[in-house]
C-alpha cells in the first residue's frame, strides 16, 4: 500500500511539473504573439512553438509509457493535457483509452466510456487527424 502511495505521489509530482511547463510555454507563446512584428519577435514565436511542441511530445511519450505499463488512468492525464494544448494525436490516443472495443482488443481490464471515446475522436478529427474519422465510424456503428 505504501509503495502504491509513493507511485501515486511520484506521478502527481510529474504531472504537476508537466502542467507548470505547459503553462509557462503557453504564456511565453502569448507574450511573443503580442509583441510588434520584427525579426526578433518572429524568432521568439518560433522558439516558443518549438518548445511547446517538445513539451507536448514529452506528454505524449509519458502517456504512451504509462499506457504500455497498463496504467490507463495516469496515461489519460498526460494525453488529456496534450490534447488540450491542441495536439490531435493526443486526442486520438485519449479516445482509444475510452473506446470499449479498443480496451477489449488490448485485453485491458478497464471499463470503457463510449461517449468519452466519441468526444475525443471528434476532437481529434477537428484537430485534423484523418484516422479519427475511421474510429468514429467504427464506434458509431456499435
Amino acid at each position: 500500500m505504501d509503495d502504491a502511495r509513493k507511485k501515486i505521489a511520484d506521478l502527481q509530482s510529474k504531472l504537476s511539473a508537466a502542467n507548470v511547463i505547459a503553462e509557462g510555454r503557453k504564456s511565453q507563446t502569448e507574450a511573443a504573439k503580442s509583441t510588434p512584428p520584427d525579426p526578433r519577435a518572429a524568432a521568439g514565436v518560433a522558439r516558443a512553438n518549438d518548445e511547446t511542441s517538445a513539451d507536448v511530445s514529452m506528454l505524449l511519450n509519458r502517456g504512451d509509457s504509462l499506457l504500455g505499463k497498463g496504467d490507463i488512468a495516469s496515461g489519460r492525464l498526460f494525453y488529456q493535457r496534450a490534447a488540450e494544448a491542441g495536439n490531435g494525436q493526443a486526442a486520438l490516443r485519449l479516445g482509444t483509452t475510452y473506446d470499449p472495443a479498443f480496451l477489449e482488443r488490448a485485453q485491458l481490464r478497464v471499463h470503457g466510456d463510449r461517449s468519452l471515446a466519441l468526444f475525443w475522436y471528434q476532437r481529434a478529427r477537428e484537430l485534423g487527424v484523418a484516422e479519427a474519422e475511421i474510429l468514429l465510424k467504427g464506434i458509431e456503428t456499435k
